[in-house]
């Protein structure tokens, strides 16, 4: 758990690099750090092409309406992400709606999987 860190945009780029190289890493949380669009930015990119993420913590952050499409678009490609926390941003409502639908289809599909 890396919350509450005073991780800032800069600091959000290492973690870019971390998901890059590492492929067993299942679980981030960056909640109650200082990101912003800026960071997300970047960060969504490597998002959309990490295999190996479930779920994704980033409450209490300073992101908006920019880095909530950044991660609507980036969770639309993924198709690992189960969960994706962005309360207390200024993210809109809608691409939270949209970010939770296509954590649910991910859910449902992991969930068939596991069925004979």
């Amino acid at each position: 758990m890396i919350a509450n860190n005073n991780i800032q945009d800069e600091g959000l780029d290492f973690f870019s690099d971390v998901l890059d190289k590492n492929s067993a890493l299942e679980h981030l949380d960056l909640s109650s750090n200082t990101v912003s669009d800026k960071g997300i930015l970047n960060f969504a990119k490597t998002i959309s092409s990490n295999r190996s993420l479930v779920t994704l913590n980033l409450r209490h952050n300073q992101i908006g309406k920019e880095g909530g499409i950044a991660m609507r678009e980036a969770v639309s490609g993924h198709r690992y992400l189960v969960r994706v926390y962005l309360e207390d941003n200024a993210v809109q409502i809608r691409d939270i709606e949209d970010i939770d639908k296509l954590c649910r289809r991910n859910r449902e599909e992991r969930a068939k999987k596991r069925m004979p």
